[in-house]
């Protein structure tokens, strides 16, 4: 096949199964496979209590903005694992868990919602796009690893 007849309906007619397999595996998305790995890469940085508790494991060396998005990450995956009912914060929250100033936590916050990290369902109330969740944590690992 060449780029020049690769298009159209007749497509599917022409490729063999073997082609086409060869597509499914290296390119289907498995949701499965996604989160673990995003279980996997936020073991390295997050632990959870039975009640939903957050907690940063080694916080000491990350940015604001990683601090912010470990624990609205976090607060999402309590949620998903049925540890509490809800994975949208507060700021008194954010600033208690991460340990930064109110106006730091905020400014964070604003951040990362820029990038599109970050959502506001209500004034005053905070969490991540759990669509994004996969990305921040790869970055994460990526520049924690540059930096070793």
């Amino acid at each position: 096949m060449t780029p020049e007849n690769a298009g159209g309906p007749e497509v599917s007619n022409r490729v063999s199964n073997g082609v086409v397999e060869k597509i499914r595996r290296a390119l289907v998305v498995n949701d499965a496979a996604l989160f673990d790995e995003v279980i996997r890469l936020a073991a390295n940085y997050l632990n959870l209590e039975e009640n939903g508790r957050v907690h940063i494991k080694d916080p000491e060396g990350l940015r604001g903005n990683d601090l912010v998005a470990l624990f609205l990450i976090g607060k999402w995956l309590a949620k998903v694992g049925g540890l509490c009912n809800s994975d949208v914060a507060e700021i008194e929250e954010v600033v208690e868990v991460t340990g930064l100033k109110r106006t730091v936590a905020f400014a964070r916050l604003h951040e990362l919602k820029k990038e599109d990290k970050v959502e506001i369902p209500d004034r005053g109330q905070y969490r991540v796009v759990a669509s994004r969740v996969r990305a921040i944590l790869s970055a994460l690992k990526m520049r924690q690893t540059k930096e070793d």
